[in-house]
């Protein structure tokens, strides 16, 4: 039996040409990758578009338009500072550009909702909860490895 990968769909090809990623070595990268489950689960999700973002009427970031997950994570006005901002000062030790962006990723889902259960928060706020975010999954990859 010949191992092929599965292939790709229309949408989901344009999504991996639009970023420069690669399909088969994100997804090896993934599946050897130390990380905790529901961080799995996230990514998988995220990858495949399943976030279910229609629960939620506007973006509790921008309070614009009805989220979905190209507004979220790359067009939201209010995060767009953000990405930027997270990457560079809180992953020094992390040089693996697909740990970071994950993180990041994982960090903005996870402030997203604790702004839908508990309510809007200023700007500074909202950078520094993402900053910690991602600092605290740092710290865990990296007692994970060593």
């Amino acid at each position: 039996m010949r191992k092929e990968p599965l292939p790709l769909s229309p949408a989901q090809q344009d999504r991996f040409n639009k970023f420069g990623a690669k399909p088969r070595q994100l997804f090896r990268w993934l599946a050897r990758a130390k990380l905790r489950p529901n961080v799995l689960s996230f990514a998988w999700k995220l990858l495949h578009h399943r976030l279910y973002l229609h629960t939620v009427d506007t973006c509790p970031f921008c309070d614009e338009q009805k989220p979905n997950t190209e507004h979220v994570f790359n067009n939201c006005p209010t995060l767009l500072h953000t990405h930027t901002a997270t990457l560079i000062s809180t992953t020094p030790t992390i040089h693996h550009q697909n740990t970071r962006a994950l993180f990041t990723c994982w960090a903005i889902w996870k402030v997203m909702w604790a702004i839908v259960y508990q309510g809007p928060r200023p700007n500074d706020v909202i950078v520094k909860m993402i900053q910690s975010v991602v600092r605290e999954e740092t710290q865990r990859i990296m007692l994970a490895t060593q």
